[in-house]
């Protein structure tokens, strides 16, 4: 059994009139086999943003740390917080930038 087999289940999101909701399992396992039960895939980035990661385990660790790494940069850069919208921009290049 590899690292590299671990799999995250789902999340799902929805907007509404002034709320959002976002959802998602904490399963971690390899096929029928449960690994753990408390793995996180919603993570905060901002007081207005949250991102969710679902997938294999270790794409979600690294992507995590990547985007944690490029908010904090622009933080320092900008002095203030980065907006949703340039965060949305901000994953896009990131997962399109090896393509």
């Amino acid at each position: 059994m590899s690292i590299m087999e671990y799999n995250g289940g789902s999340v799902v999101a929805a907007k509404g009139k002034n709320c959002v909701v976002i959802a998602s399992d904490l399963r971690l396992g390899q096929q029928a086999m449960t690994v753990a039960c408390n793995f996180d895939k919603v993570f905060r980035v901002t007081e207005k943003t949250y991102i969710g990661l679902p997938g294999l385990a270790s794409d979600v660790s690294t992507l995590r740390e990547r985007f944690r790494y490029r908010v904090n940069m622009y933080k320092m850069k900008e002095e203030r917080e980065i907006e949703p919208e340039i965060f949305a921009n901000l994953v896009s290049s990131t997962l399109y930038e090896r393509r």
